[in-house]
């Protein structure tokens, strides 16, 4: 668009409809970034009244969703799962991702930084041309706004980083950061990026602590050993009939195996959102129960009475040790 080259765009178009069809179903909520150049494409075509290109650009952007849509839909087609798939990723995600669980804050806003920076260098810096400014807000604006629509988890914000990357390379081109102005243009990105520099590198130096703790840390080896041991106790050919009733999914992590329902963590959450999850493992419990299952101590979790009732009903207490229960289903 830039160079009024835009016959190649709906190539481009194909690539943007196979990358939004992966991060839909990777993580609705960061596909922020596409969504927003994918309206300031369109804003910018229909200024330029190329009509054409708009049409064949959809077309080609749909053909690359259905291409990342096709493998997906014939494997949960194939496990009699299409009805989980929409409902988990889509009617679900929806009440997960628009669910406060804090209200707003200066931490939260100081996550959001890149978009200050990025939107205060678009406002200011004259020399930028039209499309990279229009680019700019769009991408700082809707990512504002889609990481307000709830609790924003910690990883949703690596949506900020491909617009941050972008600005930044363009404020590059633009300014000589070794040599210092007055201009607004110039100090107020700078303010804002040192903003958010400070905050992140804060943020992941203590993420790296934090990892480099946990592998001295005693609990964690602790945790790591009896994990194995309480999954020694279950038969080799057993273990895929294992359901883990609100614990960790280290434990699935460090067995290596996969859980055997769906709802296996964050129960009183899930349920305060859809209280149709209790019905739908009071049914689990009543028709097809794993043979074995892992909690963590039945009395202490926060779920409803009704499925630590089944749990007692339908399972006996083999073992336990300082982090988890192993039950077996009654014959």
């Amino acid at each position: 668009i830039l160079h009024k080259d835009i016959d190649k765009l709906s190539k481009y178009a194909c690539t943007f409809g196979l990358s939004t069809g992966i991060m839909v179903f990777m993580k609705i909520t960061l596909t922020a970034p596409i969504f927003a150049m994918i309206l300031c494409i369109l804003f910018l075509l229909i200024r330029e009244k190329a009509y054409f290109q708009i049409l064949s650009s959809i077309g080609s952007f749909l053909f690359g969703f259905f291409i990342s849509l096709f493998p997906v839909v014939i494997y949960f087609s194939y496990h009699g799962a299409i009805e989980d798939l929409i409902y988990q990723e889509f009617i679900f995600g929806f009440l997960r991702g628009t669910d406060y669980g804090e209200s707003f804050n200066l931490l939260w806003e100081l996550k959001l930084s890149a978009f200050y920076v990025v939107f205060f260098f678009a406002l200011f810096q004259k020399s930028l041309k039209a499309p990279f400014r229009i680019l700019l807000f769009t991408m700082s604006v809707i990512g504002y706004i889609f990481l307000h629509l709830g609790t924003p988890f910690i990883y949703y914000f690596t949506s900020t980083l491909p617009v941050f990357v972008l600005g930044l390379s363009l404020f590059l081109q633009l300014n000589d950061p070794f040599v210092i102005t007055l201009k607004l243009s110039f100090l107020i990105p700078l303010l804002a990026f040192f903003v958010f520099s400070g905050f992140y590198v804060g943020e992941a130096l203590n993420r790296i602590g934090d990892c480099i703790d946990a592998k001295t840390n005693p609990y964690y080896q602790n945790y790591y050993e009896q994990s194995l041991e309480l999954c020694s106790l279950i038969p080799e050919q057993e273990r895929q009939s294992i359901y883990c009733l609100e614990s960790s999914c280290t434990w699935f992590e460090i067995n290596q195996v996969l859980p055997a329902y769906k709802y296996q963590i964050n129960l009183p959450f899930f349920i305060a959102l859809d209280p149709s999850i209790e019905w739908d493992l009071y049914y689990y419990f009543l028709n097809k129960p794993a043979k074995w299952l892992v909690t963590s101590p039945l009395e202490d979790l926060d779920i409803p009475d009704s499925i630590k009732d089944e749990v007692r009903y339908r399972y006996e207490l083999i073992t336990f040790n300082d982090f988890h229960e192993l039950y077996t289903l009654r014959r």
